[in-house]
């Protein structure tokens, strides 16, 4: 199973200098964009987790190319170029609050969780385009 996998970080006084994914970005992006586009209640139980673990794992890329560190260069390989594929991907909103019975603040953390991982991956590109400048 994808999350029994324990997420190794190794700390030191600049930053993260390894990273071990929970799950890697291409399946975990997959399962997110399948639970919207279908709405399924049956794959979208547990989205919103799905959505913050991807977040979460995006930060600790990011905290790894500011760090420069090769590893957040590697991992930045298995994402889409334009990004997770769920934060450009149409989907009906409402469909997914029906089949999933979420509540307005659950559709907000839906559509928070979106905002944010496309403000992190702005961010990466940012970092990623200055750091092959210089």
């Amino acid at each position: 199973m994808f999350y029994s996998t324990l997420l190794t970080l190794l700390a030191s006084g600049v930053g993260f200098v390894s990273i071990r994914l929970r799950c890697p970005f291409s399946k975990l992006d997959e399962k997110i964009l399948q639970s919207l586009v279908s709405g399924d209640p049956q794959t979208g139980s547990s989205l919103l987790y799905d959505m913050l673990n991807y977040y979460d794992q995006l930060e600790q890329v990011y905290d790894l190319i500011k760090s420069g560190s090769q590893e957040g260069y590697d991992q930045l390989q298995s994402i889409d170029k334009r990004g997770p594929r769920f934060c450009y991907t149409p989907f009906d909103l409402q469909l997914v609050k029906k089949n999933n019975k979420f509540n307005e603040e659950q559709v907000n953390e839906l559509l928070g969780n979106i905002q944010g991982c496309k403000f992190i991956w702005q961010s990466i590109m940012q970092l990623h385009t200055v750091h092959w400048i210089f």
